[in-house]
């Protein structure tokens, strides 16, 4: 039997979040600060637990990742577009109302902790470490990797007072691309 192209396309909204906060703002000797901030924001809100976030995005076939580098911090979801006002909530929540929870903090830090060591063992890693220090100068932040220590050494109130001064919604450029109308991307935004 035939099947129309069409049939078989499904439409796909994918937006990104820019915001001024990336590695470059860590406090020295807590560097990660940021990468973990960023990561956190899924980790529970006030409304629901990091396993009940996760359910919700996986069930339909949604992400939302969030990634820091140099001095900015990127908040990316991708979804069908049906789906748009379901993750806008939930990527709302995140920005607006994460708890910061303190065993999801820990096993958080365990896992970067694990990711730092493997680091270490790869070449190119150990090479672009060296690269940006010869390129920002020793002292620059774009220059500072986070460690052992510095991960260690990150507490539940640096994360809180990162997220208050850089992860702010206001403070973001927001792109949305893909199957949406204009007014659709006006009230998506306005959900943000």
């Amino acid at each position: 039997s035939d099947v129309c192209s069409s049939d078989l396309e499904q439409p796909m909204v994918t937006l990104q979040i820019v915001l001024r906060g990336g590695e470059a703002y860590d406090p020295v000797g807590k560097e990660g600060t940021a990468a973990i901030a960023g990561d956190m924001l899924s980790k529970g809100t006030k409304k629901h637990t990091a396993l009940q976030l996760a359910q919700t995005l996986d069930g339909l076939g949604a992400s939302i990742s969030v990634s820091s580098t140099g001095e900015s911090m990127t908040i990316s979801a991708s979804m069908l577009t049906r789906h748009l006002n379901t993750v806008l909530g939930v990527l709302s929540e995140e920005l607006r109302e994460p708890t910061f929870d303190e065993q999801e903090l820990a096993k958080l830090k365990q896992q970067y902790i694990a990711s730092v060591a493997s680091r270490r063992s790869r070449p190119v890693e150990i090479a672009q470490a060296l690269s940006r220090k010869v390129i920002y100068g020793m002292n620059n932040p774009l220059a500072r990797r986070s460690s052992e220590a510095s991960i260690k050494a990150i507490t539940r109130d640096d994360v809180v007072e990162f997220y208050k001064n850089y992860i702010r919604p206001n403070s973001g450029a927001l792109a949305i691309v893909g199957d949406i109308t204009p007014k659709e991307a006006k009230i998506g935004r306005a959900h943000v």
